[in-house]
């Protein structure tokens, strides 16, 4: 196979897979079995982890979500992950999380 062809597959399956939202979501399943999370690392994953940190309980939910989302950006900086992040935290809004709800 070609090198580009594999790395052009690569990146590809990257984008499919959005491995902050894989992180998130190993991370939440293990919480529900062992009540055991790291809010302070899943604080600094990306937007595209927001949709599975939202089915947290409070105050997981805000401490985990951290600044998922930046300021409002111009048009053409426009991310499909941070405009679904904006719309969950627009439906229940973030809490002040005072320190992190680590377990």
């Amino acid at each position: 196979m070609l090198p580009w062809l594999e790395a052009t597959e690569a990146v590809l399956a990257l984008a499919v897979i959005s491995p902050d939202a894989y992180i998130a979501r190993q991370n939440v399943d293990r919480f529900e079995q062992t009540g055991k999370i790291d809010t302070a690392y899943l604080s600094r994953l990306s937007a595209d982890a927001t949709e599975e940190l939202d089915r947290l309980d409070e105050p997981y939910r805000s401490c985990a979500i951290g600044r998922a989302v930046a300021a409002e950006s111009s048009w053409n900086e426009w991310n499909l992950a941070e405009d679904n992040a904006r719309r969950i935290l627009t439906e229940q809004r973030q809490r002040q999380c005072t320190d992190h709800a680590v377990r």
